[in-house]
């Protein structure tokens, strides 16, 4: 078995070395294979270049847009460049921690689940410190999507895939609303997949510039999915 760690990366120079350092730290107990692919989505800042000095130091990539994408293109570059069995995506601003990367893994094999979501309303989930609009949002978000799909936590960016699901998918939404579309899109395409949801905690960045809108959650074109 091997997994792969896909890292969306968008002027994060106060972070990503940070993450990389941990994911490093933490891959010292790992017995799986895995690479970690990072891509930069026309960061202006110098979060490149401190990918770079630190490039040799892991197996994988660095994967570099020119101009900024949005997360959901950064994610679907590497969707199609990870060559693991299972493909785990994280934030790249520490908010997601890398030592629950073999549990989402561990989680998807043992369930022989197709995804895995590190979630916030999973019993023993919740979030620390993170500004009351935002937990509003999630909450009501979340909970329409719940009643429909049965799924708690569905805009989380922290999950693990089954790479048979998503190494075809093309992830069209630019924004934050891509996590509400690939999930979606696998409901649609495979309607009997198994959905793991295991608690985690989330907290709020502690070093950089958060990138959410509120606008970027509201993207109606995903009813196309649902209907």
């Amino acid at each position: 078995m091997s997994f792969s760690i896909v890292v969306p990366a968008y002027n994060e120079e106060e972070t990503i070395g940070d993450l990389i350092n941990v994911i490093l730290d933490e891959s010292k107990g790992w017995k799986e294979e895995w690479e970690l692919i990072i891509v930069d989505d026309g960061s202006t800042d110098r979060t490149n270049e401190i990918i770079m000095r630190s490039k040799g130091k892991f197996k994988g990539m660095l994967i570099t847009h020119n101009v900024n994408k949005g997360l959901g293109k950064a994610l679907d570059t590497g969707f199609k460049a990870a060559t693991g069995d299972y493909i785990v995506t994280m934030d790249a601003d520490l908010t997601h921690e890398p030592k629950m990367i073999p549990v989402l893994v561990n989680a998807a094999r043992d369930n022989e689940a197709q995804l895995v979501i590190a979630s916030r309303y999973a019993k023993g989930g919740g979030m620390k410190d993170v500004p009351g609009w935002r937990v509003i949002i999630s909450k009501i978000a979340n909970g329409v999507f719940n009643f429909f799909f049965g799924i708690k936590d569905a805009s989380a960016g922290f999950k693990c895939y089954d790479k048979s699901i998503v190494k075809e998918m093309t992830v069209e939404s630019r924004d934050f609303s891509c996590q509400i579309e690939i999930v979606l899109k696998l409901l649609h395409i495979r309607p009997r997949i198994k959905v793991v949801e295991v608690p985690y905690i989330l907290s709020t960045r502690r070093k950089g510039q958060s990138k959410f809108k509120l606008s970027m959650f509201l993207n109606f074109k995903l009813l196309r999915w649902v209907l």
